[in-house]
Order: structure tokens, then C-alpha cells, then sequence
């Protein structure tokens, strides 16, 4: 029921936003749900219990993304934009070098052109059992993990991340929420546990709730207040606009040049997936000043729709073209402009974080800190004269030293001779 009616919802935002022709969807999605990543000492059921093994997409994450491709297949395909069967020429399907990933980009598929629309060799003779219909995931491991595995191969990311465990904010948090810390770590069995430590502990949580797992001493109190802490650190964490660029500018670049290719007719995709993680969502989000600071929930979905105005029936001019984008089911509402988003206002914005791959492979190399070259132009800059000063100082203390070994010691001798021998 409830699914039905969220799936109503969808259609009737289809339909209003459909009084411009649809061109194009590109959509991004988190992985559906899995094992956890990470334990600890006191964990219930350590993630080696877990079948599969840690990070692994579940039963329930599988038949999530299914759902996920049918509530697709009714908004896309059913109204006539997709066709009934798959054309390689109009879907594409790209996705992380990661199993959760790709089996939950395999499922979506499953749903979005399921049994008995695949091909066959006769009317009575499937080319697969039950007409299944296979439908390709690509995925480069060199690209695609920098593009959707956001973070990875970006050392300056890392750097960041390391000077931000330093930063006045984050050690006045630490002090401020240092009983909460030790609560977590009586808890977990942890002995040392610090705020980074507790997006990791939070994980295990939300897998354990969604089995049904039941873990000691944990009440609804402490998981909201581990869970609005967690919040608060990935706020921090993708607050920067340079933050942003280094996640989200490959990703956004790829989506900005889907959108112009198919504008300019070079392209005839009118369907794209973007299978990835939470990050992937978070730091899109992050862009499009839309993320609160919780971690996307499993399934999560963020949906840019293309539309061309309905008063042209073919156009190459950007001003023809309008963008509708929302996440989980919801618009979401963009500063430089209303619902749907001009296309010529979405590309101006997003160009301010889209990156290409040699200019992120730049941005990201590992650099100095500033107060560290600095530092390092002071002293070289300064070095002449400090070793001067240096060799005077140290020739003052000497020549002191010297005085008063020798020159002071001849004339207190002199003295106590021309005294002679004291009397009794």
C-alpha cells in the first residue's frame, strides 16, 4: 500500500512536470542494504557472521532495488518515454568497482525491464528462461571509483580530512561530547574511541536495527545522540567548496556533459544510472545545498530530469530546456532558481564544482601546509643572518666561559698570595 501510493505520487509529479517533453534521466543512487563494514569488541554479530562477509548487499537490499526498478518502469516506461524493451542506444548503467554496488545495479535493472521482456530466437523459444532480459553494468575501476567511489586517489582529500581531526572545532566537539565518548566505548569495548570513531560504530547500529538484531545497553537516547554527533562530523567534513569539487566534480562533470550531448543531439542516451554509495549522494548533495549532515539512507536516489519546453519539437538552444531534480521522492529546491531549473542556470552553477580527471588528478596531490612553506621560505630567506647571529652568540658565551676559567682564576690566585696565610 504504501509503496503504491508513493509510486501515485511520482506519476503525478511525472505528469505535471511532463507539460515540457522529457529528453533525459539521470539518476544516482546508493547501494541497497548490506553487511556491516566494521565491528567492535562487544558487537552482537561480528560482520565475519554476516553472509557474504562485511560490506555485502543482503536479500532485503536486493529485493529493495528491484522495487526501486519497477517504481522506475511505471514512471518511465509505462508513460511511453522508455521503450518496453531494452535499447542499449537509450539506457546506460555505471557503477563502482564494488559488489554491493553492481548487484544493486543489476536488481534496479531486473525491475526496470524485468522477466518476459528480453529477447528470443522464435515465439516460443526465449533466447534466456522467462525472456529475461540481461542488461550491461559498466564499470572502470580507474575512472569510475574516483568518479562514484568519491574520495579514493585523492591524496589532498585525505590531507584535509587529517587537518580537520586538528581544527579548534573539532577539539572543542571532542571536549564537549568527551561523556558521550565514554559511554560509546564502555559500550562497544573500545578502548580508545574518538569522534571520527563514531560513524563506524553507527554503521553497525543501523545494520543490527535493520535485522532485528538486538544490541545491549543501546538505548533510542544514545543512538539519536551518536546518530546528531555523526551529523555534526559530516557536516564538517564536506562543508568546503574544495571538499565538494574533490567528491562530487567528476561526477557532476559527467552529468553536465550528458545533459549538453543530448541537448546537441551527439548523444541518444535518455536514461543514465550512477549505481554508488552514500558518499556519492552526500557530497552531490553537499553541491546542490541539500545535505543536512545524515547519511543517505539505503536506496537513496537523486534524479535529474531533463525536460524541453513543450512550444519546440527539436532544439539545440540551451533556453529551450528545463532540469526538475529531487531526492527520494522529493523536489529539491535550488537557490538560483524555481522548479524546473532553467539548464543554462543549472550548468552555470554546477560549473563552479565540476572537475575534469587531469584537473582533479591535480587539485589532488598531496601539498604543503601553508604555515609550513612559511615557515620553510622564513628560514631560508633569514638563514644568512641567523648564522651570524648564531656564531656571535655562541663566541660570546665562549669567550665568557673562557674569562672566567682562566683570566678570573689567575687574578683571584694573585690576590690570596699577596694576602699571605690568614692568622689564627
Amino acid at each position: 500500500m504504501k509503496v503504491g501510493i508513493i509510486c501515485l505520487l511520482w506519476i503525478a509529479c511525472y505528469a505535471l512536470c511532463c507539460k515540457a517533453k522529457l529528453v533525459q534521466v539521470i539518476e544516482i543512487c546508493r547501494h541497497g542494504d548490506r553487511s556491516p563494514l566494521n565491528t567492535y569488541p562487544n558487537d552482537p554479530k561480528p560482520y565475519h557472521l554476516w553472509p557474504g562477509g562485511p560490506g555485502q548487499l543482503t536479500a532485503e537490499g536486493m529485493r529493495a532495488h528491484f522495487e526501486l526498478g519497477r517504481q522506475l518502469r511505471r514512471r518511465y516506461v509505462d508513460s511511453g518515454f522508455l521503450d518496453q524493451n531494452l535499447s542499449v542506444n537509450e539506457v546506460k548503467v555505471v557503477s563502482s568497482d564494488t559488489d554491493r554496488t553492481l548487484m544493486s545495479a543489476y536488481c534496479q535493472m531486473a525491475g526496470l525491464f524485468p522477466y518476459e521482456t528480453g529477447p528470443f530466437i522464435s515465439d516460443l523459444y526465449p533466447a534466456l528462461p522467462f525472456y529475461w532480459q540481461p542488461v550491461p553494468i559498466h564499470s572502470d575501476i580507474l575512472h569510475n571509483d574516483s568518479m562514484i567511489k568519491v574520495g579514493a586517489n585523492c591524496p589532498r582529500h585525505e590531507q584535509i580530512v587529517q587537518q580537520l581531526r586538528y581544527s579548534q572545532d573539532w577539539i572543542a566537539k571532542r571536549n564537549e561530547s568527551w561523556l558521550l565518548l565514554q559511554r560509546v566505548a564502555n559500550l562497544t569495548g573500545l578502548e580508545h574511541i574518538d569522534l571520527d570513531d563514531l560513524g563506524r560504530v553507527l554503521d553497525v547500529w543501523v545494520c543490527d536495527r535493520a535485522h532485528g538484531i538486538p544490541v545491549p545497553n543501546l538505548d533510542e537516547e544514545l543512538f539519536r545522540q551518536v546518530e546528531n554527533l555523526t551529523a555534526w562530523l559530516y557536516l564538517q567534513s564536506y562543508g568546503s567548496k574544495e571538499v565538494q569539487q574533490l567528491l562530487a566534480g567528476l561526477i557532476l562533470e559527467d552529468i553536465v556533459t550528458s545533459m549538453l550531448d543530448r541537448v546537441s543531439q551527439k548523444s541518444t542516451l535518455k536514461f543514465i544510472l550512477y549505481s554508488g554509495h552514500d558518499t556519492t549522494i552526500a557530497s552531490v548533495l553537499s553541491c546542490l545545498q541539500a545535505f543536512e549532515g545524515y547519511n543517505p539512507p539505503y536506496n537513496s536516489t537523486i534524479l535529474f530530469e531533463l525536460h524541453r519546453s513543450d512550444s519546440v519539437n527539436v532544439s539545440e538552444n540551451l533556453i529551450d530546456y528545463y532540469v526538475h531534480v529531487e531526492y527520494n521522492h522529493a523536489t529539491i529546491s535550488l537557490d538560483i532558481c524555481d522548479d524546473p531549473c532553467p539548464l543554462t542556470a543549472l550548468i552555470h552553477y554546477l560549473n563552479e564544482f565540476t572537475l575534469s580527471d587531469s584537473q582533479r588528478n591535480s587539485l589532488c596531490a598531496w601539498r604543503e601546509t601553508k604555515s609550513f612553506v612559511d615557515w620553510n621560505q622564513l628560514v631560508s630567506s633569514w638563514w644568512p643572518l641567523l648564522s651570524i647571529i648564531v656564531t656571535l652568540i655562541v663566541t660570546f658565551i665562549l669567550g665568557r666561559y673562557l674569562y672566567n676559567r682562566i683570566v678570573r682564576k689567575s687574578q683571584v690566585r694573585n690576590e690570596e698570595e699577596s694576602q699571605g696565610p690568614l692568622l689564627s
